[in-house]
């Protein structure tokens, strides 16, 4: 009976090793950039916020997109850290489908278009003014970003700064837009 037991064990042990190893194989780009995997039938909740261009925006206003949704404030030194390597990543691949939209934390206008003139960010930007869509995505650090793939899923989300003009990025992307 021990035996059995012994060999139980060991084939759990062994299969797990198998069945991570596959995962790993299968989500590489998404390891690679420390993307944590999310229930690919999760809708992105839906929001709409002004954007500082004018108008309003939400994840909907972008149908058929992949979209980098990014949450971030211009005090945040990650923030700007990442943000010029976003800009690249949004300008190389916009024409084929990618949209970052950034989420600005309770900042005024003013801070917000001065920092993204700073930056020379051109990426669509909302003000969520209240907190309520950090909130409604369970954001309690910055920056946080998802992403969403063409048919409005949340597919992944990571917190802290990306290099996101990196190979592993392009690639998850390549992936994504196809």
């Amino acid at each position: 009976m021990r035996g059995i037991k012994v060999s139980f064990v060991w084939f759990l042990v062994l299969s797990l090793l198998v069945f991570s190893g596959a995962a790993l194989a299968e989500d590489g780009h998404w390891d690679d950039m420390g993307i944590i995997r999310l229930n690919k039938n999760d809708p992105a909740p839906a929001f709409s916020l002004p954007l500082l261009s004018g108008g309003e925006a939400g994840v909907h206003t972008y149908k058929d997109k992949v979209i980098i949704l990014n949450f971030w404030a211009s005090w945040c030194p990650p923030c700007r850290e990442e943000m010029p390597s976003m800009e690249r990543l949004y300008k190389d691949y916009k024409d084929r489908g990618l949209i970052i939209l950034g989420i600005n934390d309770m900042e005024t206008e003013e801070e917000v278009g001065a920092f993204m003139e700073e930056y020379k960010l051109t990426f669509p930007t909302v003000l969520d003014k209240s907190g309520k869509v950090f909130t409604q995505y369970r954001v309690f650090a910055i920056p946080t970003s998802f992403i969403i793939d063409r048919e409005g899923r949340l597919m992944g989300k990571v917190f802290g700064s990306r290099q996101w003009d990196n190979e592993h990025a392009r690639a998850l992307i390549e992936e994504l837009v196809m």
